[in-house]
């Protein structure tokens, strides 16, 4: 073959396995037109390839490429016209053909049976739940929660399924994005401390940023919250919206963080409650509205009744996961 006549083999073979694109086709076709020399070596090349691969209904074996090929060679020797091309020449254009759909063979079965993640899944009832995941993230989940997670990230993503709530402290891995999935909307982080909340009563979301910031996103919008923020998503208007939040005591279930200002112990309780999972019950309602105003940082339940009692001059008793308050109260 002339010098004139070549052509990029591995061209020819994206031609031949059908996923050379519209100017490369009309390239290969131009080729095997402008002469019968042309034509006759791509014939050779087709004919090895489609022998090959009908033999062994995948991807062709070199030893099966060799045999097609000294039979379409042996075929063309008794021919008036003795053409110049070397067997060594299509032997070396049928592999790099076998080269381009090899690749393509494995990246297609890739796509059609991709590789299949073992999920664990975590529910918990009336206790608070805590994990290490496969990366060295903790999460603390909240009561009545479902959280799935994949046993071992091996993708670019770490993918989490939650329903209901929980506390993430996040391994900082920047090549690997911490992903959360609820019903409508997505929390995206590298490495941070954040609750993530889904509120059927409230017909909500709410995302709760304690240290570092995350990303809150629908298919439509998206808000980035940092420390000290909150970000709410509205089920029924689809609005995701950024506010600021005051204390953290809807995450006082995690991190046993309260403060009150000026509270009254009902709202107190109410907050106890949701973070240390008891009952309370009141002597009398005047007990009720007592105000309180004080911080605790991850406390014991005994040691804030404690306080409480002493600062409102009131008594408690605790028995299994009920407390009762008596007292005149209210100094």
């Amino acid at each position: 073959m002339s010098k004139e006549n070549l052509l990029d083999e591995a061209l020819i073979g994206k031609f031949i396995a059908g996923e050379a694109s519209p100017e490369e086709a009309m390239l290969v076709n131009d080729w095997i037109a402008s002469s019968e020399e042309n034509k006759s070596y791509f014939v050779r090349l087709e004919q090895a390839w489609a022998l090959g691969k009908n033999q062994l209904n995948s991807i062709p074996k070199k030893e099966i490429v060799w045999n097609a090929l000294e039979q379409t060679i042996h075929r063309t020797q008794g021919s008036k016209r003795e053409l110049s091309i070397s067997p060594y020449r299509i032997a070396a254009a049928i592999l790099l053909l076998i080269g381009v759909s090899a690749t393509l063979y494995f990246f297609d079965a890739a796509k059609q049976n991709p590789p299949e993640f073992v999920w664990e899944t975590r529910q918990t009832s009336n206790e608070i739940a805590e994990l290490n995941l496969p990366d060295g993230s903790a999460v603390k989940v909240n009561r009545n929660s479902i959280i799935k997670w994949q046993r071992k990230f091996n993708g670019g993503n770490r993918e989490i399924l939650l329903e209901g709530e929980a506390f993430f402290d996040v391994t900082h891995d920047p090549d690997r994005p911490f992903i959360i999935s609820t019903d409508e909307v997505k929390i995206k982080v590298l490495g941070t401390a954040f609750n993530v909340q889904q509120s059927k009563e409230d017909n909500q979301i709410e995302t709760v940023v304690t240290r570092g910031k995350v990303l809150m996103y629908t298919s439509q919008k998206q808000i980035v919250i940092e420390a000290g923020m909150k970000g709410i998503y509205y089920k029924q208007t689809k609005e995701l919206v950024l506010v600021k939040i005051k204390n953290e005591n809807s995450i006082a279930y995690a991190t046993h963080s309260l403060s009150f200002s000026a509270t009254t112990l009902k709202e107190v309780t109410e907050q106890l409650t949701k973070a240390y999972g008891v009952q309370f019950i009141f002597e009398s309602k005047k007990i009720q509205e007592c105000r309180l105003t004080t911080e605790y940082q991850n406390k014991s339940l005994p040691f804030i009744m404690d306080v409480i009692s002493e600062s409102l001059n009131l008594t408690y008793t605790i028995k299994n996961d009920t407390v009762y308050i008596s007292g005149d109260g209210c100094l």
